[in-house]
């Protein structure tokens, strides 16, 4: 059904859910229309919608009024009509569950919600000789996603995975190439320490040949490793792929205008070489 905000959404339910790590809940969600997602579609993000309360948004009548939470696709089964998303839970007083986390932290089997998408998926360039590649929790699923990609592919991975975790364990839903160095950087409370992901970057032995740098996070977080990347190693738009996934104080809402401006200064700086 498509709103006046020009989306189409499926109806899906809850058919599992699953905790990975002490922060890390998975659901797995099932429904009609799903089998129309193209098969390359993991990494890719849907949006879900909730509504006024909070509360997952079941009712096609009201989808006019909703609100949307980004999330990216685990892994999708086109044949079972079945899509996975991993939820970060927060909680803990430093960072507080949004609606998307607190429908995790609840869902059971047979709950319902309304789901758009999929979007665009940003693959790692396979031309490149080595990865610079950094995340938060919240890009775990898609750094996890890329991984499964290129393991499929039978292609090396050579250089360095850095992640940003609440715990420890956090990390073990990860599965590592051989090639790829993971250090894990382990920060319980990310709105006070917000350089612990760039500080561990930087302190990374820099590589010889074509470097492709990845790097999705928090909204400061991202722009610490561009202007590091960009600014101290001079590695090009063609050659990294940045992006902010969240902003620390802000609803999705207020960080998408951030992203934006940022956006255009971007752009505008790129122009102006």
């Amino acid at each position: 059904m498509s709103t006046p905000r020009g989306r189409t959404f499926l109806s899906l339910v809850v058919a599992s859910r699953r905790a990975l790590t002490p922060n890390l809940v998975r659901l797995e969600l099932e429904g009609d229309g799903i089998g129309d997602y193209p098969k390359d579609s993991a990494g890719g993000y849907v949006k879900l919608a909730f509504d006024a309360d909070g509360r997952p948004a079941t009712d096609p009548g009201g989808m006019a009024r909703v609100t949307l939470r980004t999330y990216t696709i685990r892994s999708l089964d086109t044949d079972r009509q079945r899509l996975s998303i991993d939820f970060v839970l927060h909680g803990d007083g430093t960072l507080h569950d949004g609606p998307a986390s607190a429908f995790a932290r609840t869902a059971r089997p047979g709950d319902g919600i309304r789901v758009s998408g999929p979007g665009s998926v940003k693959s790692l360039d396979p031309a490149a000789d080595w990865y610079l590649i950094a995340a938060d929790m919240t890009a775990l699923p898609a750094i996890s996603a890329k991984l499964t990609e290129r393991a499929a592919l039978g292609t090396p991975l050579e250089g360095y995975l850095v992640v940003e975790v609440l715990d420890e364990a956090d990390a073990a839903c990860l599965e590592i190439p051989d090639g790829l160095v993971l250090q894990v950087v382990v920060n319980p409370d990310p709105a006070r320490d917000t350089d612990a992901l760039i500080d561990a970057v930087r302190a990374l032995p820099w590589r010889d040949g074509r470097p492709f740098a990845w790097c999705a996070a928090e909204f400061d977080r991202m722009r610490a490793f561009r202007n590091y990347v960009r600014g101290e190693r001079g590695i090009g738009l063609a050659d990294r792929y940045v992006s902010s996934y969240w902003m620390l104080g802000r609803t999705e809402e207020g960080h998408k205008l951030e992203k934006r401006e940022d956006a255009a200064s971007e752009v505008a700086a790129a122009d102006a070489l």
